[in-house]
């Protein structure tokens, strides 16, 4: 599960993600854009997690992840997420 020294072992985050996780409000509402931002991967990436319903969504004309799902996302992913992006 990979390097343990650099997880905050409070909730088992790396210790940049601890802020960012906290601050996200369970009803906000994300664009694909701004979760792709967050997570620092590419957009097509986060719509593709929509569409396989990887990370919950609802779809009104357009991809919105509400802030819960995120964070549900983010807690149940983190070894895939803490691969960076690739240019």
């Amino acid at each position: 599960m990979g390097d343990k020294r650099f997880y905050n072992h409070e909730i088992d985050f790396l210790p940049e993600i601890n802020p960012y996780f906290s601050a996200i409000p369970d009803e906000a509402l994300f664009s694909p854009e701004q979760v792709a931002q967050i997570l620092n991967k590419s957009v097509e990436t986060v719509r593709r997690w929509c569409r396989q319903e990887k990370l919950r969504s609802y779809c009104k004309g357009a991809y919105v992840i509400m802030g819960d799902d995120l964070k549900h996302f983010i807690s149940e992913s983190r070894p895939r997420l803490l691969r960076t992006k690739r240019p």
